[in-house]
């Protein structure tokens, strides 16, 4: 539970008062959603969340009731933490603080009447038709309870999905609709096809006979085929219907400009205007061209190399950086994990290279790390910084600390800013390669090409769902900046970016911030510089907005200076 105790009888009440909010705020995110309780708590009754208040189902409808009363809670919320005064907080507590009223504040500008169906359920990367596979081929059984609510959830999904068409059908009739729609048809009907066959019910059918329960077969299957195979055939048989679709991006919409700025805003976990972010990463971009020229110029020839790695497993991978990589990271000792395959239905059709599972607070189980068993080739640095990513020094690694080290359970749990968990993961993933034994120029100009292509694709990003660019304007750039793609590629590229606002973002422009943050730390300290230093300095604030990290990283030089 958070502890955060006051020393002075004159500050107390209001320091114990918002440290009571903050925990409330924990235990109503618990107690409101199912799947995120399920998600960080095996025993949520050691937690202070009643979990007799939790309703078994995948989230709230997508209704006008829900919204009004999500609106209504936002905003009663905020004006709670409005009567909190900031100076009579602890260091930590204003770090929290700083958090909330960040996320509090865009959360009431994007809940504005004017922005109402903006956002977009069926993103064709990420839309929950993609979810909700991962979610019941991930599904992990500590009791019996757990094989119950995987029956109830399933049987869930055709209401919930239907809740979702509903709203998706008055997107469309008010000209707000934004998809990819033949990505999404496609992807549904591949899981329709496959039908009681498909992979995603084997592996739950594996998990409830590993864990004993194989006498919830028959229900499973009776869900499957009634609840899940129906809505995945009711989203096709919806967006056949459709054909007043928005097929450029946000800034066709009113105020989709506006939207689109607070959007982005959340992507990059600070409060950075839409000129701001395409100045920082346009000179990014130009930093990263002229780092791999320097590069090419002293080492022509290595351009035509093609090196890998010795690693032929993904438990070599991870066992090289992890004892490669003490001296350079914060020891949390041994994490136990489990490498395992992604679901073959989600390895064929969705792209993901792998991914990690978010582990419960107080798990009793192994972390588990998915991987693609279509990836072509272990051995390749794709696959080497793939694993880095997800695993060590990545996302895994990030959490054992974060857990370990990080008292707040709001901003280890509900507190975000993707921005620097993902940025990070990028960091650690290109980090590791130094771990290689690779010609040093070859890595600056792997390393250098992807972040100068990536910086492209944020701005062409903002080009399409801002300044408004359509397909060929959006080619055209890309030609200018050197990216000469072929028709397909190119349309496919401008598809994904058009109905995927703000994919990338979180990832590269995030990436940015720390790597500037630590080009800044070292040309401060000099010869006191270490990785490790900054590295503690990053982790130690758990998930809070870049404004709260960069005071961390200020006060980390000023006391090393």
């Amino acid at each position: 539970m958070i502890t955060l105790v006051a020393c002075s009888n004159n500050t107390q009440t209001s320091k114990s008062a918002f440290a009571e909010f903050i925990n409330q705020e924990f235990i109503d995110e618990m107690e409101s959603d199912y799947l995120t309780m399920h998600t960080y708590l095996e025993n949520p009754e050691d937690y202070g969340v009643d979990e007799t208040k939790v309703e078994v189902n995948l989230g709230s409808r997508f209704d006008e009731d829900t919204l009004i009363e999500s609106k209504q809670v936002v905003q009663e919320t905020y004006e709670k933490f409005l009567a909190f005064d900031r100076d009579d907080l602890t260091d930590e507590e204003k770090d929290i603080y700083d958090t909330y009223q960040y996320m509090i504040e865009l959360a009431v500008e994007m809940n504005d009447d004017k922005y109402d169906y903006y956002s977009q359920l069926f993103e064709s990367a990420s839309g929950l038709h993609y979810q909700l596979p991962s979610l019941f081929s991930d599904w992990q059984i500590v009791d019996e309870q757990d094989a119950k609510d995987l029956i109830t959830l399933v049987n869930d999904t055709l209401d919930y999905v239907n809740s979702a068409l509903d709203y998706t059908i008055i997107q469309e009739e008010k000209g707000l609709l934004m998809i990819d729609k033949d990505s999404v048809i496609e992807y549904c009907q591949g899981i329709v096809d496959a039908g009681m066959d498909s992979s995603i019910l084997s592996a739950m059918e594996e998990t409830l006979t590993e864990a004993g329960y194989e006498s919830y077969i028959g229900e499973l299957e009776t869900a499957f085929e009634d609840s899940f195979l129906a809505a995945y055939q009711n989203i096709i048989d919806t967006l056949n219907n459709f054909d007043n679709i928005n097929e450029e991006g946000y800034c066709q919409f009113e105020y989709g400009a506006e939207y689109y700025s607070l959007l982005l805003e959340y992507k990059v976990g600070c409060n950075m205007s839409v000129d701001e972010i395409e100045n920082f990463m346009e000179e990014a971009y130009n930093n990263h061209i002229m780092n791999m020229m320097m590069a090419y110029y002293s080492n022509p020839d290595v351009y035509n190399e093609n090196y890998t790695t010795d690693l032929t497993s993904y438990q070599e991978i991870l066992d090289f950086i992890e004892e490669n990589m003490m001296n350079d990271f914060p020891n949390v000792g041994t994490i136990d994990y489990d490498i395992e395959a992604i679901n073959e239905e989600i390895a064929s059709s969705s792209g993901v290279a792998a991914y990690f599972e978010i582990p419960a607070l107080d798990a009793s189980t192994n972390c588990q790390i998915r991987v693609n068993p279509k990836l072509e080739d272990i051995t390749s640095l794709d696959t080497y910084k793939t694993v880095a990513h997800e695993g060590f020094p990545g996302h895994m690694y990030q959490y054992a600390y974060m857990y370990q080290n990080v008292d707040s359970l709001y901003l280890k749990t509900i507190s975000t800013n993707n921005a620097f968990t993902e940025g990070y993961a990028v960091y650690a993933a290109y980090y590791a390669m130094n771990y290689l034994d690779i010609d040093e120029d070859y890595l600056t100009l792997y390393q250098e090409n992807e972040l100068a292509t990536y910086a492209i694709i944020v701005l062409a990003d903002i080009g399409i769902h801002y300044h408004g660019w359509d397909e060929d304007q959006f080619i055209i750039y890309l030609e200018n900046k050197g990216l000469s793609l072929d028709e397909e590629t190119g349309h496919n590229q401008y598809l994904q970016l058009q109905a995927n606002p703000g994919i990338f973002e979180s990832y590269y422009v995030g990436y940015e911030m720390i790597a500037a943050l630590q080009e800044e730390t070292e040309e401060e300290l000099g010869d006191s510089y270490t990785d490790l230093g900054f590295h503690t300095a990053l982790l130690e604030c758990g998930v809070v907005s870049f404004d709260v990290i960069e005071n961390h990283i200020e006060e980390y030089i000023q006391n090393n200076s």
